[in-house]
């Protein structure tokens, strides 16, 4: 890729029930976490796609009582700028 950066999409942590979750993305040899709505203690994050043809990518998942998956559950999904 002459003249170009390489981007790498984001990527959900991997979570046990109950801990918090958190968007990662790697770039230029960093690691990085993005910030959710409510907390990592509130928003699981199952599932994340780019968007074709933009520098944007979705993520699934779902928001609930800190830390207590199952109580207020309510389905998210969440756009990313990579």
């Amino acid at each position: 890729m002459t003249g170009a950066t390489r981007r790498n999409p984001p990527f959900a942590s991997p979570t046990i029930s109950g801990s918090d979750s958190r968007p990662l993305h790697y770039s230029g040899g960093r690691l990085t976490t993005a910030a959710v709505p409510g907390g990592p203690s509130r928003t699981n994050i199952a599932t994340v796609a780019r968007i074709p043809g933009t520098s944007e990518v979705l993520a699934g998942g779902f928001m609930h009582a800190a830390n207590n998956t199952g109580v207020d559950d309510a389905g998210v999904l969440l756009e990313f700028e990579v």
